[in-house]
């Protein structure tokens, strides 16, 4: 994926590692009742509530930027959206600050929670993508059994990394709207095309999908079709994984014999 030279992210996996505590689900209160951040300085990431981190590295500001979802009993506006936290460092951190609140009049439900922001610098601009839905909305284009709703990876730009973050499309998701996808990431092809990448629900596809979508200079629609990348059973080690079973999901049965290694493959 090409990236500006200035502007570094860090995998949000080594962060769980560094002992952050995931939110789980929550009872929250109703969409009207908020309460507004407070920002404190000089906390370490095990003080810190996360879903989904991300970071990015400003080196103009040489500033870090720590990406979450705020529920929106925190937005100060009863809606979801992103907050984030600064670091020096990434050591001591200060926040949390509302980079992005989902606005009212979208595709999507403002009262329910964005998931796994991330922000990627871009021809002069930011751009945060985080995953809203819309429970209200059923989807009926598709082959599974389970209910299928709304839900699709935005757009949002600001001219900063702190934002406020503007949706570059209100009306509609940009991938197709009978799609349920979440997920998207930014990647830019050696041609300097931006494309989003992003997950199709196994919810809709039974077999989940990784697909692109390619999109305009502006990150605000689609130029063309989606992708086709790979499928979720196309993993090479899926099968020496797959247990004869009744059950609709297959999973190893760790209390059996250990499975026979794949080529190459050290022994389990």
């Amino acid at each position: 994926m090409a990236r500006p030279g200035w502007c570094a992210v860090f995998p949000a996996f080594l962060l769980l590692g560094a002992g952050l505590v995931p939110l789980g689900a929550q009872n929250f209160p109703s969409p009207d009742a908020t309460t507004p951040p407070v920002a404190r300085n000089g906390l370490r990431l095990p003080d810190i509530q996360l879903h989904d981190p991300w970071i990015v590295a400003d080196q103009s500001a040489r500033t870090y930027y720590l990406y979450s979802a705020a529920s929106r009993r925190i937005t100060d506006e009863g809606r979801t959206g992103t907050l984030y936290y600064t670091s020096k460092d990434l050591a001591s951190w200060e926040g949390p600050y509302i980079a992005f609140v989902a606005p009212k009049d979208s595709w999507a439900d403002p009262g329910v929670n964005a998931w796994a922001p991330e922000v990627h610098a871009f021809r002069g601009k930011y751009y945060l993508f985080t995953t809203l839905h819309n429970p209200a909305k059923r989807l009926t284009t598709t082959d599974s059994t389970r209910p299928n709703t709304m839900r699709a990876t935005m757009i949002a730009v600001s001219d900063s990394p702190r934002g406020p973050f503007t949706l570059t499309k209100t009306d509609a998701p940009i991938t197709p709207a009978n799609f349920m996808t979440l997920d998207g990431t930014l990647y830019v092809d050696r041609a300097g095309k931006p494309w989003m990448v992003y997950a199709h629900e196994w919810l809709q596809k039974v077999d989940g999908t990784m697909e692109a979508i390619p999109l305009n200079d502006d990150l605000s629609a689609a130029t063309g079709a989606p992708m086709h990348l790979f499928k979720a059973s196309d993993a090479p080690w899926l099968n020496a994984q797959m247990v004869p079973s009744a059950k609709a999901k297959y999973r190893e049965d760790l209390s059996g014999p250990p499975l026979a290694p794949l080529p190459g493959q050290a022994p389990r």
